[in-house]
């Protein structure tokens, strides 16, 4: 009935309500309402974790680059929407590297697999850059092209054409302030061979491909190159739109030797022990 009635009403005024409703929750986004407090709200005791306000600043200085231009975006929506809606997953990509922090390593080795703009990648190096974090060097992995049907499943194919405005260029610049960074441009599994092998064990590998056959093969390429307590996380786990991506980690995973931890967000993350 409520399907019925709401194909009569505009869409301005269903914005309208929508967000009228979402008033009543404490955190609203990447299709995630809630009504617990979010772990970077302020509190009386400080966030041992990770500092609220820390992450907080992170947060709006992207959303201040955005607006004076020294980031852009892919996709030209409301830029602080976009960013806030985005939160709660950002959060939990500085927790990964803060776990890393804790393990007290030398230096690490870090991965991304589907960087498209970099949006990811900016919280990820800054946080290690403010947490003067040892690292070696940051791949980034990307075809920055669209994506072709035969790297999709037949039940993937509604992804044909999408990315089509990835351009590695401007994800460059958008990361040019980081010093440690290797971009290798092409399609999986191919462009995996200029991955060189004095750049093999790596300690965290962030995988947002929107595809399972390179979800596949970048999880087989890598699967002997992670040091112990290595963390993976995955962008697509829980979306009922990348089912198939989510049943070949599940396959994955069964036959190593960790815990695969899903998140509220769609997220899931693995721990390498």
């Amino acid at each position: 009935m409520i399907k019925v009635i709401s194909k009569f009403i505009p869409n301005f005024i269903k914005k309208r309500i929508i967000s009228y409703l979402d008033k009543n929750y404490l955190f609203v986004g990447w299709n995630l309402k809630t009504k617990t407090c979010p772990p970077w709200k302020n509190t009386i005791y400080e966030n041992k974790i990770l500092q609220s306000n820390y992450f907080n600043d992170l947060n709006e200085e992207l959303i201040e680059k955005i607006k004076n231009g020294e980031f852009l975006l892919n996709q030209k929506k409301n830029e602080k929407d976009q960013i806030n809606q985005l939160k709660w997953r950002h959060y939990n990509i500085l927790l990964s590297l803060k776990y890393l922090k804790q393990l007290k390593k030398e230096k690490i080795n870090l991965v991304e697999a589907g960087v498209a703009d970099g949006l990811t990648a900016w919280f990820a190096l800054s946080f290690l850059e403010r947490e003067k974090i040892n690292y070696n060097q940051f791949t980034l992995i990307d075809s920055w092209e669209q994506m072709k049907l035969s790297l999709l499943k037949q039940s993937e194919s509604k992804q044909v054409g999408r990315h089509k405005e990835n351009d590695i260029e401007i994800t460059k610049k958008n990361l040019a302030i980081f010093e440690k960074t290797k971009f290798l441009k092409g399609f999986i599994p191919d462009v995996l061979d200029k991955y060189k092998e004095n750049e093999a064990m790596i300690d965290w590998l962030h995988i947002d491909l929107n595809s399972s056959i390179a979800t596949k093969e970048i999880l087989e390429f890598f699967s002997n190159k992670l040091n112990k307590n290595a963390i993976i996380i995955f962008d697509d786990y829980g979306w009922p739109n990348h089912e198939e991506s989510r049943i070949e980690i599940d396959k994955w995973s069964m036959k190593k030797s960790g815990i695969l931890w899903p998140l509220p967000t769609g997220q899931a993350l693995f721990f390498n022990i």
